[in-house]
């Protein structure tokens, strides 16, 4: 018999904890339901969540990088209709320094984006 799972939730360690903390919450938007100082964790549906989390001294990490990728239904609308608008630049990969990250949105050819 399989075990029923409740909720899951998906952990990124960081070495710049606040300046992933200060990305999703300016660029995705909630409140973290539960702040521990160095982690958070985002309720991102209700079965789900995406935790942030300052990675431990002595611990490794991959120091390149990690790619998460994360789908909204908010970005169903809002980059066509910046596209539109002629701000497609918006969407193509490039760098934010204030959240020493590395960004892009994609369309996938069902329509959607990432």
């Amino acid at each position: 018999m399989a075990v029923a799972i409740d909720h899951h939730v998906s952990w990124v360690y960081t070495k710049d904890v606040e300046a992933a903390f200060r990305f999703y919450e300016e660029k995705i938007g909630p409140e973290p339901p539960l702040d521990e100082a160095i982690a958070r964790n985002y309720l991102m549906t209700r079965n789900s969540s995406f935790g942030m989390c300052q990675v431990f001294e002595g611990l490794p990490s991959n120091p390149a990088g990690s790619m998460v990728t994360i789908v909204t239904r908010r970005h169903r609308w809002m980059v066509p209709a910046a596209m539109r608008r002629g701000r497609e630049d918006r969407w193509r990969p490039h760098r934010l320094d204030q959240f020493n990250i590395y960004t892009a949105t994609f369309t996938a050819r069902t329509g959607w984006q990432r």
